[in-house]
């Protein structure tokens, strides 16, 4: 909430300096927001990430195997896995 406030307070500003300011005020306004934004940068890459974080989403589907159901590795031969049909 509070960005959105601080959003549209500045959104208030710029529009009434750009319209009501004196051309003095405009100029020392934009020399002001040019030298506080000069050291933004945010790469391509950054940004993607960004996006990513917020916007995927994952399913995921399992099955559960009760513990006291297996059958240990040492109880199946392989001659014996062999011959189980597939289905």
């Amino acid at each position: 909430m509070t960005r959105v406030l601080s959003g549209a307070v500045l959104l208030v500003l710029a529009v009434a300096v750009v319209w009501f300011a004196p051309p003095v005020l405009f100029f020392g306004v934009a020399e002001l927001l040019r030298q506080v934004t000069q050291g933004v940068y945010v790469s391509d890459a950054e940004l993607w990430e960004r996006w990513r974080d917020t916007n995927e989403r994952v399913s995921v589907r399992y099955v559960a195997f009760p513990p006291d159901r297996l059958v240990p590795d040492s109880a199946v031969s392989l001659t014996e896995a062999a011959t189980i049909p597939a289905r």
